[in-house]
């Protein structure tokens, strides 16, 4: 298992962002002192879901929304552009 950095800003957050490349089952180091396993791989500098988001749901980075999930999001999940969209139409 492998231990990466993860940044946090906020405790409203519901995705971090990794800043190294993360594979499957990668545990994560948050910068608030939280941990979680991934469960996909995810590119350097991309999101990951903090928590199991919903179709629907505000996605929150660093304390603000930045997007609508278009589909579910499992906990540990790369939250992107195939999944998130943002009120202006893009994420």
């Amino acid at each position: 298992m492998n231990i990466s950095n993860l940044i946090v800003i906020s405790p409203d957050d519901t995705v971090g962002v990794v800043i190294r490349e993360t594979a499957i089952g990668d545990t994560l180091e948050g910068s608030d002192g939280s941990k979680i396993e991934a469960a996909t791989e995810i590119p350097k500098n991309h999101k990951i879901a903090l928590v199991r988001i919903s179709k629907g749901d505000r996605v929150i980075k660093y304390g603000e929304v930045i997007g609508i999930a278009m589909k579910h999001i499992e906990k540990g999940g790369w939250v992107h552009t195939h999944n998130l969209i943002s009120e202006e139409g893009t994420s």
